[in-house]
């Protein structure tokens, strides 16, 4: 006798190996994370207790499966994988913007050297105030330290920091934007005004874009004044984040009246590659209309550059993105 009847499928229990076996994997990670950080500890002339801890957790880790908690409070957080952190919050679906803002500030300050040749710039960056992101509610300590010193003597004027943050951001971002199978997610589209409690796009647009204004400013072969650094925008639309949540972020990051105006008119160069792309991709379009409907607005931007002061530093980036804006508005 031949049973046709489709096998029951447990819904409830998929899920849970689902999960069981995304924890299995961040605890692959922090082993591999662990063994190298011990590598390095044992590299000291008289191994101290770092080292000695370090066996420890890679002992525990290679011989059970730890819970999620622990493997996030005893091993990640510990020792600085913040990249392991946020996904964990990703994991076990933990909805703290707060935690998730000063994470993303850690990883992204670890990976920017601290020295600069200008004094200011430099004191600058060792501060406090100037990692502070939206979504911060510790301006005290919008960050936490770490032991890791990947600076190799490197300039903040050199700018060689740059390509590998951008890719750092670009596979977080879409790692994080993956679905709980780790295949990349295909139900956010263009017109989806966020990303995620694990990706604070606003915080992380913001802080990009402070550090592309600040390195801008200080390269004597950069014309900050007439053109914005476009690679925050680029980083995070390779991050996957969707063109309107990217645009509302860059036009509401900064403070500095520099910072602001390039925010700005990277938000401008985003909703009009939106709408070229929109001409001739009906999905695009109507991705677009929800998105102008929802604040992607031409006229909004333009309205905020026109509150500039075109004899003032940026003049000429003023004219030139509202003379963008007045094309994206008819096409």
């Amino acid at each position: 006798i031949v049973d046709d009847q489709a096998p029951l499928c447990d819904a409830a229990r998929v899920r849970d190996l689902d999960e069981l076996l995304a924890v299995a994997r961040l605890q692959q990670r922090c082993l591999r994370r662990a063994r190298d950080l011990l590598h390095d500890a044992r590299r000291l002339p008289v191994p101290d207790e770092r080292a000695r801890d370090l066996e420890r957790v890679c002992q525990t880790l290679e011989s059970r499966l730890v819970g999620v908690s622990e493997l996030y409070n005893d091993v990640a957080s510990r020792y600085g994988m913040w990249d392991v952190c946020l996904a964990t919050l990703k994991v076990c679906g933990h909805d703290d913007e707060p935690l998730a803002v000063k994470l993303w500030t850690s990883l992204i300050k670890r990976l920017v050297p601290n020295n600069a040749r200008d004094p200011e710039l430099r004191r600058e960056l060792t501060s406090a105030p100037f990692w502070v992101a939206p979504g911060c509610t510790d301006a005290q300590e919008p960050f936490w330290e770490d032991d890791y010193d990947d600076d190799q003597g490197q300039c903040f004027e050199d700018g060689a920091w740059r390509r590998p943050l951008r890719d750092a951001v670009s596979a977080l971002g879409r790692e994080l934007g993956a679905d709980e199978l780790g295949a990349p997610g295909v139900s956010r589209g263009d017109d989806a005004p966020w990303t995620g409690p694990a990706f604070p796009l606003k915080a992380v647009a913001a802080l990009l874009q402070r550090l592309a204004t600040r390195a801008a400013d200080a390269d004597p072969a950069s014309d900050a004044d007439s053109a914005a650094p476009k690679w925050p925008a680029d980083c995070l639309l390779d991050a996957g984040a969707p063109r309107l949540a990217l645009c509302l972020a860059l036009a509401d990051a900064g403070t500095a009246p520099l910072e602001r105006l390039h925010g700005l008119a990277n938000a401008a160069d985003v909703l009009d590659a939106w709408a070229l792309k929109a001409r001739d991709d009906a999905r695009a379009r109507a991705a677009l209309a929800a998105g102008l409907r929802h604040g992607a607005d031409p006229d909004a931007l333009a309205a905020a550059l026109r509150g500039f002061d075109g004899r003032g530093r940026g003049g000429p980036l003023v004219q030139r993105t509202l003379e963008r804006l007045a094309l994206t508005s008819e096409r």
